[in-house]
C-alpha cells in the first residue's frame, strides 16, 4: 500500500563534458548490505582502509578469544557495536570518499528507489535546463530553423554547505 521513500544524495563528477552520465546515487541512512557483508561491502565499494579495518579487527579479536584474554560474549556485544556503527555511517563514508575523488553532492532526490531515483533526478534536470531556464539573447542566424542550445552544461552545486 505504502512504499517507503528513500533520501538519495546525488554526486556528480564536476570536471567532465557530460556531467550528468556520471551521477552516483548514495542513500542516507543505515545501510543493511554494510550491515551483513561488512567487508565485502567495503570491499565493492572499493574502500580500501575500511576493509583492511575490519580485517585486522576481526583478526585481533578471533586471536584475543584464542588466547583466552576476553570473554567471547563481550567481544560479540563489541562486534556488534562496531558494526550498527558503521552500518550507520557507511553511506556518508562513500560519500565522503566520492567528494576526495572529485565528484561534488548536485543535488537530493527523494524516491522508492535507485531507478526511480536517477528518473525523478533527470526530470528534474530537464525541467531546471529547459522549462524554467529564460533565454538568452541570441545573435540571429542564417539559418532560421536552427535551435540555440544552452551549452553551459556544466552544473554546479544546488546544495549549500550549509543546508547540510
Amino acid at each position: 500500500m505504502f512504499k517507503r521513500l528513500k533520501t538519495y544524495n546525488v554526486y556528480i563528477k564536476k570536471d567532465t563534458d557530460t556531467p550528468l552520465e556520471t551521477a552516483v546515487f548514495v542513500p542516507e541512512g543505515f545501510s543493511l548490505w554494510a550491515f551483513i557483508f561488512k567487508t565485502l561491502w567495503a570491499f565493492y565499494h572499493r574502500m580500501w582502509s575500511l576493509m583492511f579495518l575490519f580485517i585486522s579487527a576481526e583478526l585481533a579479536s578471533f586471536h584475543l578469544m584464542q588466547e583466552g584474554l576476553i570473554n567471547p560474549a563481550l567481544i560479540a556485544v563489541t562486534h556488534l557495536t562496531f558494526v550498527a556503527i558503521l552500518a550507520s555511517e557507511a553511506n556518508a563514508w562513500r560519500g565522503h570518499k566520492l567528494s576526495k575523488q572529485g565528484y561534488i553532492l548536485y543535488d537530493v532526490v527523494i524516491a522508492t528507489g535507485e531507478d526511480e531515483a536517477y528518473q525523478r533526478f533527470l526530470d528534474n534536470e530537464v525541467m531546471q535546463r529547459y522549462v524554467f531556464q529564460t533565454p538568452k539573447t541570441e545573435e540571429k542566424t542564417s539559418n532560421s530553423s536552427e535551435c540555440a542550445v544552452n551549452t553551459d552544461n556544466l552544473p554546479t552545486s544546488k546544495v549549500s554547505p550549509t543546508s547540510l
